[in-house]
């Protein structure tokens, strides 16, 4: 028995595996069984994050460079053919500015709990909270726009070591 997965080793010509890695607790093993059910020659897609805020909480439990996923792959026989950041640092700061209103939302109606878990309604001060309702639908859109525009900037990061995450492409062995 391999685990969860059933059926038989090479059953699969194709693989997609996009946002799953971080929040498994043994990704080593999940890629191993990746290649295990994809035939020689398969293809693995997959993406993953490497500087994005804590979701799906508790089961948030990694992040990965592309120094973290060649390992990965290499220890669970797949060649990689494609690795690609996911955005630079232009989009790194936009994800940061359009999530800011989700934080102030938080703060003010869910008692300052994390907007990527469960939450009850637990506002602060109703008389301060609904006058800054306009205010903070307000800032909502003005973030979404910033956040679209800053975006565009990412064509003059060349380096992209402020990635919002990784692409790959890879092939077992």
């Amino acid at each position: 028995d391999h685990g969860s997965m059933s059926g038989p080793d090479g059953r699969f010509d194709v693989v997609v595996c996009t946002q799953v890695l971080e929040h498994l607790a043994n990704p080593l093993i999940a890629l191993q069984e990746l290649s295990r059910i994809l035939r020689k020659g398969g293809k693995l897609y997959l993406t993953t994050n490497f500087l994005f805020p804590i979701h799906g909480a508790p089961y948030d439990f990694f992040r990965y460079t592309n120094f973290g996923l060649e390992h990965l792959c290499h220890k669970s026989n797949f060649s990689i053919s494609e690795l690609q950041p996911r955005g630079g640092f232009y989009s790194f700061i936009a994800k940061i500015v359009f999530d800011f209103p989700a934080i102030i939302k938080s703060w003010l109606f869910y008692g300052g709990a994390s907007p990527h878990g469960q939450r009850q309604i637990k506002i602060r001060n109703i008389l301060i909270v609904l006058p800054l309702v306009p205010l903070v639908f307000l800032v909502d859109i003005l973030c979404t726009l910033l956040a679209f525009l800053l975006a565009r900037f990412d064509f003059m990061d060349k380096k992209k070591r402020f990635t919002l995450g990784y692409q790959l492409v890879a092939t077992r062995d």
